[in-house]
């Protein structure tokens, strides 16, 4: 008897807010210049530490590795 296992519905609740603030500021660079954080911008950054995530990309890899079918 070949039982198929039942498709599991995953959902990823992503924090936008956290995953964009996380991932364009960064913390050495606004010590060095001076700067607070919450002020710092993408372009701030000179050692490459802060970057912007692409969503589009960013959706196909959590389908691809966790079979998020909603995020």
């Amino acid at each position: 008897m070949d039982l198929e296992k039942p498709k599991e519905n995953n959902i990823a609740f992503i924090d936008s807010q956290n995953l964009h603030f996380g991932t364009i500021k960064c913390d050495m660079c606004a010590i060095l210049l001076a700067k607070n954080i919450r002020d710092m911008e993408l372009a701030d950054c000179s050692c490459g530490q802060a970057w912007e995530v692409d969503l589009a990309k960013f959706y196909i890899y959590l389908k691809e590795n966790y079979q998020v079918n909603n995020a």
